[in-house]
């Protein structure tokens, strides 16, 4: 089986002026790919002149960037003249493509490794067409009969020939998977639950001494705070020093940590849980250090919390697979696409059943919107159609503020256990010393 070789493709989000955010690439030689803006610019305008949601506006942008990123991935880290394509670079990307998703610890099978290539490969279709038909810096590439890329997509913007009706797949992407349906984004996700969190603790226990504590510590964080896989690679170590934290006052009950790195380039802070925060703490002076002491030369984001066993700060993937393989391991989750995004839900419907809860007790407003603002804040959304699937705690009303209350203090006790197991290992190994 082939070995798949990535190759870098950076993603900056820019805020363009009456338009909003889109996605700017670069390759492996931080060039600029002035073609994928000028289309995605294109996508944006369109999206707002239909009158397009913030959701929908999202999801399109992010759909397009991702397939972008692919290409210039499978191209060797560097974009492809769009007047070099042709069906056989197309299949070669589809089948790679292909096999970098089945490979995911986020598919679940071939099909939806199938439907998720799909949508890749529809993305440059359409962008060539676009670059032909609309921007017109390309010629003769992409059409039925005598050209490099066949498909029938550039008549339904020039209105040629019998095929601009043309809605068959097989004529308007004829390289993609045939009968495999569509992804759909609106399809069951799946939500952890408590138990799921104890059973992940349990799978997350075997390892060497350090890859426990910091597994264990990557899921009390992503429970207690639902940070994304990438926010959860980036955590700054400099919130949580012993000079920071007795700067609190007596009565915090949180600290703030911004991510390094956010989704769209975001600078949102988010709550760590005081219980947390020295745990963290803890961690740091103890396993942590123990390593950078045992590998030597720190690394350049030495200052990130979480580090591989050689030094190496994790990468978002790399945390979305250790929690899909561990999901994968738990009986009554396999057969669901579960991994670091299932706690982020959990900790999203946690948030709302509590909020909604409160607001009753105080005889607030319980409206959808009242209750989701301040959830949109914790979970770092700038607004609160992006909680959709997560609307659930409202609509159902499954909110009971004892059970809220039961809950964070069992995770605060079970955040102060933690930090007190780093303590003993600490002191035992001071002892063995002596």
């Amino acid at each position: 089986m082939s070995t798949i070789q990535l190759h870098s493709a950076e993603v900056y989000w820019v805020d363009i002026p009456k338009i909003g955010k889109v996605p700017l690439h670069t390759d492996r030689m931080h060039i600029v790919c002035r073609e994928f803006l000028r289309y995605s610019i294109s996508v944006s305008q369109s999206l707002i002149n239909k009158g397009a949601s913030e959701e929908a506006y999202r999801r399109k942008l992010e759909d397009v960037s991702t397939a972008f990123t692919r290409l210039i991935e499978f191209n060797r880290g560097k974009a492809p003249q769009a007047q070099s394509i042709d069906d056989r670079h197309l299949a070669s990307f589809r089948d790679w493509c292909f096999e970098r998703t089945r490979k995911d610890a986020r598919s679940v099978d071939d099909l939806t490794a199938k439907q998720t290539t799909n949508k890749r490969l529809k993305v440059i279709y359409d962008y060539l067409s676009w670059t032909q038909e609309i921007d017109c810096s390309i010629q003769s590439v992409i059409g039925w009969g005598q050209f490099r890329v066949q498909s029938s997509l550039p008549y339904r913007y020039s209105g040629r020939g019998d095929l601009r009706d043309d809605t068959n797949g097989k004529r308007l992407y004829p390289l993609t998977f045939q009968r495999v349906g569509t992804a759909s984004r609106t399809k069951f996700q799946y939500v952890a639950t408590d138990e799921d969190v104890r059973l992940l603790r349990d799978e997350l226990s075997k390892g060497s001494p350090y890859c426990v504590a910091r597994n264990l510590l990557l899921l009390d964080i992503a429970d207690q705070v639902g940070l994304r896989a990438i926010s959860l690679s980036s955590i700054p170590i400099e919130p949580f020093s012993d000079i920071n934290l007795k700067k609190l006052n007596l009565d915090a009950t949180h600290i703030s940590v911004r991510p390094v790195l956010q989704k769209f380039s975001y600078k949102f802070e988010f709550d760590f849980p005081l219980p947390l925060a020295y745990s963290i703490s803890a961690f740091i002076e103890d396993e942590r250090q123990q390593l950078i002491e045992k590998v030597g030369k720190p690394f350049e984001e030495e200052n990130w919390l979480f580090l591989s066993s050689g030094g190496v700060p994790l990468t978002p993937n790399y945390i979305s697979r250790m929690f899909g393989k561990a999901f994968r391991n738990i009986e009554h989750v396999r057969g669901f696409r579960a991994a670091a995004h299932a706690l982020r839900r959990k900790f999203t419907q946690d948030l709302t059943a509590d909020q909604l809860a409160a607001r009753k007790e105080k005889g607030l407003s319980t409206a959808p919107e009242d209750v989701l603002h301040p959830i949109a804040e914790a979970l770092g959304q700038v607004n609160i159609n992006s909680q959709a699937p997560y609307h659930r705690a409202v609509t159902a009303d499954l909110a009971d503020s004892r059970n809220g209350s039961l809950r964070r203090n069992l995770q605060a006790q079970k955040s102060e256990n933690t930090a007190l197991r780093s303590e003993v290992a600490r002191l035992k190994q001071l002892l063995s010393k002596g």
